[in-house]
């Protein structure tokens, strides 16, 4: 496509091998990739990867077949497209530090060291977050939920809750009975979840490290009290999980009905940017009408472009 100035097929191939770059490192085309190329595909944070270690395992095997070798310049620029930090330190410790591709130019050791220094002062490399999945909303509750992609390994396993799966963290401001956080993640239930009687309260689901959403629809169900029905809340979204950011706002929201475990849908209106915690803040009272503020909640589900990896 490069080669016959076919800009769309150069695109299609750019991003087939961002999206599966460790089996595309793996092919013999990759090794004959040109340095440039191999330059823009390391330098992209949208490069999908399980770990950084494949990164510096596909450089080294496409340094050890060019004939003749890169020159020193070309490895010390590709060297520091690596994000170092993020790699366990007996991956640095065993493979990297007495291997020829480092030690042999002179600036090689400069480039960690340079790496781990900017660590020392802060500003820790961010993980790649890999190309988007478009996660439609069809209809509350379906198959193609962030929620329900994690908690089956984007549909290559039968799904199982994602927070007893250990893939996501989900939490509660408090909790009423037996409630327990991950019914707030569940993809169905039929058991009661809610928090004490406090006002702002609030359910929370962290995606876990690397992964993050832009979200355009959501949904929730209640659970089997029908007096104590969501009617005021927020939507929120956050990167830390500590300060947050309004999504989407309602007020005296009947949408939800007085039945149990009924379920509702919303889209989620001109947000661009995408967040790796989501929390429901209840900021009224509930339908109880007598002044309660118990948040009844037994399920969320999220959709829109999702990154990183559910494995």
């Amino acid at each position: 496509g490069d080669v016959l100035t076919f800009p769309a097929l150069v695109d299609a191939a750019r991003g087939a091998v961002l999206k599966s770059f460790t089996k595309a490192s793996a092919t013999p085309d990759f090794l004959r990739v040109p340095a440039a190329w191999l330059e823009s595909l390391l330098a992209d944070d949208k490069l999908e990867v399980k770990q950084e270690e494949d990164v510096y395992a596909s450089l080294k095997a496409w340094h050890a077949a060019k004939q003749p070798p890169p020159t020193a310049d070309i490895v010390e620029r590709l060297l520091a497209l690596v994000r170092w930090p993020l790699m366990d330190e007996s991956f640095i410790n065993e493979s990297v530090l007495s291997d020829a591709l480092v030690t042999r130019h002179s600036g090689g050791a400069m480039v960690l060291l340079d790496a781990f220094k900017t660590v020392a002062y802060g500003r820790r490399p961010t993980r790649r977050i890999g190309v988007s999945v478009e996660l439609r909303f069809e209809s509350a509750f379906d198959t193609n939920g962030v929620l329900h992609h994690i908690g089956t390994a984007g549909g290559t396993e039968a799904y199982r809750n994602p927070h007893e799966a250990g893939r996501v963290v989900a939490a509660m401001s408090s909790a009423e009975d037996d409630s327990c956080p991950e019914r707030f993640v569940q993809h169905t239930s039929a058991a009661d979840n809610a928090t004490g009687d406090d006002p702002n309260s609030w359910m929370s689901v962290d995606l876990g490290e690397g992964r993050s959403l832009r979200p355009d629809h959501y949904c929730l169900r209640t659970d089997s009290i029908i007096d104590s029905v969501l009617r005021s809340w927020r939507l929120e979204g956050s990167h830390d999980g500590s300060t947050w950011v309004a999504l989407s706002t309602h007020t005296d929201d009947i949408s939800i009905e007085e039945v149990s475990f009924a379920t509702a849908a919303w889209p989620v209106e001109g947000v661009t940017e995408a967040f790796r915690h989501f929390r429901i803040l209840q900021t009224g009272y509930n339908s109880s009408g007598v002044g309660h503020h118990h948040l009844s909640c037994a399920g969320i589900e999220l959709y829109g472009a999702f990154r990183g990896s559910v494995a």
